[in-house]
This record gives C-alpha cells, structure tokens and sequence, in this order.
C-alpha cells in the first residue's frame, strides 16, 4: 500500500531485484517507471545519484504515477470485476 501511495504522489520508486517477480505489479517497469536494482549499498547509490536530476526525477516519478492510476481505473477493472464474478457464478 505504501508503494502505491507513494507512486501516486509522483515518487519514484526503486524496487529491490526481486520486489517485481514476486509481486503482482506488471505495470512496474524497469527504467519506465520505477527503478530496479540488486540490494548492494554501491548499486542503490547509482540509482538514487540519477534521481538527483529533477528532469530525470520528474519523469519516472510522472510515469509510475500513471502507471498506478491506469491500474486502479474503475472503468477498466469494473469490467474485470464482472468477468471475475459471471467466472465464479458459472462454476
């Protein structure tokens, strides 16, 4: 829940190595919107020297915020929910 509020405020997010794999998140993309690394201290500090950029900040922060609202549109996942539930009815 805190990821999500958080890339609903526009943060950019980065994901330990695993977080994406065992997460039900397929709208989480590597340097589209979020930022993936391997838990070593040298590789995080990579990552977070590219965040000093505003531009560069701006845009994966922008992007996962959209990312996560596209995900959470009621208009898309209403029709989902209804599958899911007529899915559930006829077995």
């Amino acid at each position: 829940l805190a990821v999500m509020e958080a890339a609903l405020q526009g943060v950019p997010i980065i994901f330990p190595y695993d977080w994406l794999r065992c997460t039900e998140t397929p709208f989480f993309k590597d340097g589209e919107n979020c930022l993936v690394v391997e838990t070593k201290r040298d590789l995080v500090l990579e990552h977070v020297r590219k965040l000093k950029d505003p531009a560069y900040n701006l845009k994966i922060g922008a992007a996962g915020r959209e990312a996560v609202m596209k995900a959470c549109d009621w208009s898309v996942n209403s029709i989902r929910f209804r599958d899911l539930i007529e899915a559930v009815r006829r077995s």
